[in-house]
């Protein structure tokens, strides 16, 4: 069944609904059902029955929708589908206005701080000790983690140190794995209950515990000064009809990722992707922030004027993805005026149409390692020397009109 069949079966009509096609598939386009929304921001696909919202970062599967403008949970919402029940003919459908723009009291962060540590453990124990064996002794019990591993070392080209520097983690739960064993050395039996309700506030498991995506997921923390503010998931094999990243929907990003180079550094590369900040950062450039999308800086609101507070008075060196959409470049063009005004200078770095700063230093590491055997150590400090000859030294510089003073240490709020 398509989306607009499963909604027409539970009487659910969008506010400003209409169909329209992306890239080539068919979608919905409507007001957001989640959060108060002017102007639709929300997007439905029509066969892949999933969802994201551009306004409040909400995002899931179709059964979402039903659930929280129905009220049946999404486990009967299937059964319905199955026809294995019939669906109710005085359903009370209602447009919630929730804003969910939030950030998490301090005991939620944290709990999200233990939860995602404890599915980094999965990755960081293998790791360590290799495939799991029974015969160990004297380690937490984890599970084979060669999926996540494989897919951050080979397709990506990071290092086992890079992994566990930022945290990375894989979802559990797609390994048949309890949450809690994930969370052994922090969990108490007396908390298990009120850790999964923090979980669950913030939309991170579901009501039966599982965890909230249903595929594979290479899990990314944003942390700041070693504490968790939010969390970003990259699916490992999704197909054309599903999203490629997946958000926490209803928290605000309070913090940027790799936050601890704005204090630590008077220079930065400034990246939209967190796998582009971490190639850098595997190759050598650790002062480097994604700011995780041009309208964060291109548009306007708090996390636009809290990040060009952060940049005040430094030197930026900036890449933002190609964009087959906007060929013009007029969202950089937004952004660089607005970096030119309170930094003290600005390049822009270009790279070939379909390769990012990953796919760059991941294809140079190969290039040098494929003629003879070569450490990686060597490999990235062959893919850097390109990176700094052919890339950096050719990067366009702005002109600045003046020079900032840099402002004092600024917490997340």
């Amino acid at each position: 069944m398509t989306s607009t069949q499963i909604l027409n079966k539970f009487g659910i009509q969008l506010q400003r609904q209409r169909h329209i096609i992306k890239n080539g598939e068919e979608e919905i386009q409507a007001c957001c059902p989640f959060h108060t929304d002017k102007q639709p921001s929300f997007y439905l696909h029509e066969q892949g029955l999933y969802y994201y919202c551009f306004g409040c970062q909400a995002s899931g599967r179709i059964f979402d929708v039903i659930e929280a403008m129905a009220g049946i949970p999404r486990n009967k919402v299937k059964e319905m589908l199955k026809g294995q029940i019939p669906v109710p003919t005085n359903l009370q459908i209602q447009q919630r206005k929730q804003i969910r723009d939030r950030v998490p009291n301090d005991n939620e962060l944290d709990v999200l701080s233990y939860y995602t540590h404890g599915l980094h453990r999965m990755l960081s124990l293998q790791i360590d000790h290799g495939l799991p064996n029974k015969a160990q002794q004297g380690i937490p019990k984890y599970h084979d983690a060669s999926l996540w591993l494989d897919y951050l070392r080979n397709k990506r080209g990071f290092s086992d140190d890079t992994i566990k520097h930022f945290n990375l983690g894989g979802n559990a739960n797609w390994n048949k794995v309890k949450l809690w064993e994930m969370l052994v050395d922090y969990q108490h039996p007396r908390l298990r209950k009120e850790w999964r309700q923090t979980l669950y506030d913030l939309r991170l498991i579901r009501k039966g515990g599982k965890d909230y995506w249903w595929k594979p997921v290479i899990v990314i923390p944003w942390r700041y000064s070693g504490q968790t503010y939010y969390m970003n998931a990259r699916m490992i094999n999704p197909n054309k009809k599903e999203p490629r990243y997946i958000g926490m929907s209803g928290i605000i990003k309070s913090v940027f990722f790799n936050d601890d180079a704005l204090d630590e550094f008077d220079e930065v590369y400034l990246v939209e992707g967190e796998f582009n900040a971490i190639a850098l950062y595997e190759n050598g450039y650790p002062n480097v922030v994604s700011f995780g999308a041009k309208n964060v800086l291109a548009g306007k609101g708090q996390r636009t004027d809290r990040l060009l507070e952060r940049l005040h008075g430094k030197k930026v060196i900036l890449y933002v993805d190609t964009d087959r959409g906007d060929p013009l470049w007029e969202a950089r063009t937004k952004i660089v005026s607005k970096l030119n005004a309170v930094c003290k200078s600005v390049r822009i770095i270009e790279l070939p149409l379909g390769v990012d700063i990953n796919d760059y230093f991941h294809q140079m590491s190969r290039r040098a390692g494929s003629s003879q055997k070569r450490t990686k150590t060597e490999m990235n400090g062959l893919a850097r020397s390109s990176w700094e000859r052919r890339i950096v030294a050719n990067s366009t510089k702005v002109p600045s009109p003046f020079v900032a003073m840099p402002k004092r240490r600024s917490q997340p709020s």
